[in-house]
């Protein structure tokens, strides 16, 4: 008899051991789940932190249509832009969202000097804007997190009438897709492969963009 009230105490033993070990699992499970369902990278989830908090600042450089020349001078617009001020940009960026977005006030008017320069240098005898400030913008898919259209801080540098395709970024956070494309003011298209980089802001962009 008193062995087998030790044998149950001990199997009673057993089973509380084991269900603390499956409530310490379950317990471990609750904490770890939440953070890989999102499925965001690290970049993906600074970008939707920022969204959150109205933070985030956007870079938009329209060409004047699709044409092989049009398409060309924008690219070589956004480089001559990045060149003058993307050292400035990074080390703002780095320090506060406020801080960039007062140097790009600031530099709005040489911005646009810039970007006139090279266009004319590249034959473009259209008009060139440059706009700063809180722009109506069509939403856009950057990796996984899709930013709805609506008010954000952004540089919008417009070549003629602005019809082509426009090259597009984010200047804060410190973010930039690898890849480039057109902004839709549509559904967005079946989610891609994007590679995401963190970087010194500015310093590395993409060769090619539509």
């Amino acid at each position: 008899m008193k062995r087998l009230e030790r044998i149950r105490l001990k199997s009673r033993s057993w089973e509380a051991w084991l269900l603390l070990a499956f409530c310490a699992v379950l317990f471990l499970l609750a904490l770890l789940l939440p953070l890989r369902a999102s499925g965001l990278t690290q970049e993906e989830n600074r970008l939707m932190q920022a969204w959150r908090k109205g933070e985030v600042i956007r870079l938009h450089i329209l060409a004047e249509d699709n044409s092989a020349k049009a398409q060309a001078i924008k690219l070589a617009v956004r480089d001559a832009v990045l060149e003058a001020y993307g050292d400035l940009l990074g080390t703002a960026a780095a320090a506060s969202h406020e801080e960039a977005y007062a140097l790009l006030l600031e530099k709005q008017e040489e911005i646009l000097s810039v970007a006139e320069a090279k266009a004319s240098a590249c034959g473009f005898e259209g008009s060139v804007t440059a706009e700063v400030g809180w722009l109506h913008l069509p939403q856009k898919q950057y990796g996984q997190v899709l930013l709805p259209e609506g008010e954000y801080r952004a540089l919008r540098i417009t070549l003629g009438r602005g019809e082509g395709q426009n090259w597009w970024c984010i200047l804060f956070p410190e973010l930039c897709l690898a890849l480039a494309g057109q902004e839709t003011a549509g559904p967005p298209a079946e989610p891609e492969r994007w590679a995401w980089h963190s970087l010194r802001i500015l310093s590395c962009w993409p060769v090619a963009a539509p």
